[in-house]
């Protein structure tokens, strides 16, 4: 991506406005995913019979490995590209999501939502703003105030929806089948 200059005349559009657009969309998602993990924290507590420091324990290890996957990704934007490594963070998120669903053991959660997890979702904050800023030479604090608006967007918006969906799937479908039609949801299948 190439550097732009919001010095257009009266009338015409600036695509940067369309990345920062963007860049809120990717960060209200991960933030969301990211810190929906309380919704889900009683149900991995009773399924797998941890303490709450165990259960604790899976979040702080995501975190760790978020930090430092963020400085893996700051490094890979400089030589990649956001394009090459959005569309790599997602596909990470993607398959994190989805194998979670199916754990069934302790340290299958600890490989999918601790290490995969955070490495589709770790450099999230050092992407978006960083390709952000890279479009803007006036207004950049504006576009990066909207960019970074994603993280208590996602908080806001995600984490009542998560609850809202373990509700409704603890409400209409057994026990034996945790998350109902939402196999995203951790805890959807339940230990044995």
């Amino acid at each position: 991506m190439g550097t732009a200059s919001p010095d257009t005349g009266k009338g015409q559009f600036f695509y940067g406005w369309v990345v920062v657009a963007s860049c809120l969309v990717i960060s209200t998602v991960i933030f969301g995913i990211r810190y929906s993990f309380g919704v889900f924290f009683k149900e991995l507590e009773q399924d797998f019979e941890w303490t709450r420091a165990a259960t604790s324990g899976l979040f702080s290890t995501y975190m760790i490995l978020a930090a430092l996957f963020g400085v893996l990704g700051g490094w890979a934007l400089d030589r990649y590209g956001p394009k090459v490594v959005i569309l790599i963070m997602g596909t990470f998120t993607g398959v994190s999501l989805l194998v979670t669903s199916l754990a069934d053991h302790a340290w299958q959660l600890y490989l999918s939502y601790g290490f995969l997890l955070a490495l589709g979702t770790g450099a999230t904050y050092t992407i978006v703003m960083s390709t952000g800023s890279r479009w803007f030479s006036r207004r950049r604090g504006t576009a990066l105030g909207i960019i970074g608006v994603g993280g208590g967007l996602g908080t806001m918006a995600m984490v009542p929806l998560a609850a809202y969906l373990v509700y409704a799937s603890y409400r209409r479908t057994p026990n034996t089948q945790r998350g109902g039609p939402w196999p995203w949801c951790p805890g959807h299948r339940r230990r044995r």
